[in-house]
């Protein structure tokens, strides 16, 4: 019998989906345009910054055909700055890209911030934890929707998907849910909330 497969994105899919995001390099040797299925990438002229998707900027600053510029907010300064505006505030900072941890995680895994890969990890660090304790406060409080849910990461969303479901099968159960189907759904639920998004070395 086939497992059944968890709910939501794995940590893998969840990367994958953030190799399209655009980000900054200076490159160090000039390259023709390449045809991709998303069109035609733009041609590379030293020194000229130019915009790439991640995945082929990571590529070439391991070729060390080009220099990644990391995204302002993915500085030591700007991440005081953000890190200053979540505690704050009870809201979402909204200075952050969708993909901001999966962004985080492979420009300091990949070695592209200057030696400054220890400082922006625990700064990033301290971030997260921040966001994510009002991800789950406002779940479990029942705030009527996460607020500023639009500047909620998806690595959050992932994090945060198994205790929406806890509330929701708790509500469920309370509505008159019980005997044998009620606890099929509890153990089911149980199971969910293991299947959560952890991130990876460096966070």
């Amino acid at each position: 019998m086939a497992l059944p497969l968890p709910a939501g994105l794995t940590p893998a899919e969840t990367a994958f989906l953030c190799e399209n995001e655009p980000i900054t390099v200076i490159p160090r040797q000039r390259m023709q345009s390449i045809e991709l299925l998303s069109g035609p990438t733009p041609q590379l002229n030293p020194p000229r910054p130019t915009t790439l998707p991640l995945w082929l900027a990571l590529l070439l600053h391991r070729q060390n055909r080009a220099t990644l510029v990391p995204p302002p907010w993915l500085t030591p300064a700007g991440l005081e700055t953000i890190l200053a505006a979540e505690l704050a505030s009870p809201e979402f900072c909204d200075m952050l890209p969708f993909h901001w941890v999966e962004i985080a995680q492979a420009l300091v895994s990949g070695g592209c911030l200057g030696g400054e890969e220890a400082v922006v990890g625990r700064l990033v660090r301290g971030v997260r934890e921040v966001r994510g304790g009002k991800v789950r406060g406002f779940v479990v409080a029942g705030e009527g929707g996460v607020r500023g849910v639009g500047t909620v990461g998806a690595w959050e969303v992932g994090e945060v998907r198994g205790v929406v479901a806890g509330v929701g099968g708790g509500l469920a159960r309370l509505g008159g849910g019980g005997g044998a189907e009620g606890r099929r759904e509890e153990e089911e639920e149980d199971e969910d909330e293991e299947g959560g998004i952890e991130m990876g070395e460096g966070f």
